[in-house]
């Protein structure tokens, strides 16, 4: 079973906060979707300073490109899939 890390529990934080703001409503939902995105885009500025000022152990880091890319590539097909080659 995997540890629940610093970077789990915010999150899971933010997914439960967005799924309040967008059930409630109160504020349209495109201003709630803008800023899901802007608080995710800033999760690892702000816990790399709380991590410097000793609040945290270390930053929470989302997306690396070695650890966090490899979900996220594109299979390729061949030209012809149709063709047993």
């Amino acid at each position: 079973m995997a540890a629940i890390t610093p970077g789990v529990v915010v999150v899971a934080l933010i997914v439960l906060a967005a799924l309040v703001l967008f059930a409630t409503e109160p504020v349209p939902v495109d201003i709630t979707a803008l800023g899901v995105m802007v608080t995710l885009m800033l999760v690892e500025p702000i816990s790399g300073l709380l991590a410097d000022a000793g609040y945290l152990a270390g930053p929470v880091t989302m997306i690396t490109p070695n650890r966090g890319s490899r979900g996220l590539r594109v299979r390729r097909r061949s030209p012809c899939w149709r063709c047993s080659s």
